[in-house]
């Protein structure tokens, strides 16, 4: 995230007009952007009669005629015009009809560019792929046998010509004031690499995880394996005790 925000201040010196979005408020505050919703002027239906009713996600033409309506409504048509970048943030959480639909919203808005995919505008995707999946839109009505899928299973991500990087040295508590605990509530914790220079296991790990495919399992390497023991999430005796 501190990355994105780095590049989003300068893509902004630029003289880029970036819109950063997320579907959760927590993202969109950490990452400085907006959630969909509330760029998109979106409110809940009450077609169905429930509460928080946002089942017309699964369907990209609804969605996109709404959020059309919503720019409309808060006159931010213009702010999608010209050099303009759209940042999606964790990238595990956008549902394929929304990226489907913000396409669809802006090659109706950037007529210069309605034959290209987003108008011709520029597209930045961050975030982990391999964290879990977001929560997915309620099933109500006439949604309610429409399916959603992650963006990189959707047709038009397939079309487009992606460049991707990834993260080669991480930040693993170097700033906080012991050395050797990790911050905030599982601080008692060892950092799992206290070395210097690049983690090569964590990017080997990251690598093999990568090569997976619904098809292809194939076992981690004994690294791997240590490098999985001492990151993954447990509580314990030392989490339940908060200084």
């Amino acid at each position: 995230t501190f990355l994105l925000r780095e590049i989003v201040t300068e893509l902004r010196r630029l003289g880029f007009n970036v819109h950063v979005l997320a579907s959760t408020a927590m993202a969109a505050n950490i990452a400085q952007g907006s959630t969909f919703m509330s760029f998109f002027g979106l409110n809940f239906d009450s077609e169905h009669g429930k509460a928080m009713d946002n089942s017309f996600f699964r369907c990209p033409t609804t969605l996109s005629s709404r959020m059309l309506e919503g720019l409309r409504r808060t006159g931010r048509m213009s702010s999608l015009q010209g050099n303009c970048v759209v940042v999606f943030d964790e990238l595990t959480t956008v549902l394929d009809t929304a990226f489907c639909a913000t396409d669809m919203v802006m090659r109706e808005i950037r007529n210069e560019g309605s034959d290209k995919p987003f108008g011709g505008a520029g597209i930045l995707v961050a975030g982990d792929g391999l964290q879990l999946r977001g929560a997915e839109p309620e099933r109500y009505g006439r949604y309610s046998k429409l399916d959603v899928k992650p963006i990189w299973e959707c047709s038009l991500w397939s079309s487009l010509r992606i460049e991707t990087y990834y993260l080669d040295t991480f930040n693993r508590g170097e700033h906080t004031s012991h050395r050797d605990q990790r911050p905030g509530r599982r601080g008692r914790r060892a950092l799992p690499y206290q070395g210097d220079g690049l983690d090569e296991n964590y990017l080997n790990l990251l690598k093999e995880m990568r090569n997976w495919s619904p098809t292809n399992l194939s076992p981690l390497s004994e690294d791997s394996k240590g490098v999985l023991s001492k990151i993954i999430d447990e509580e314990g005796q030392a989490d339940a005790k908060l200084s």
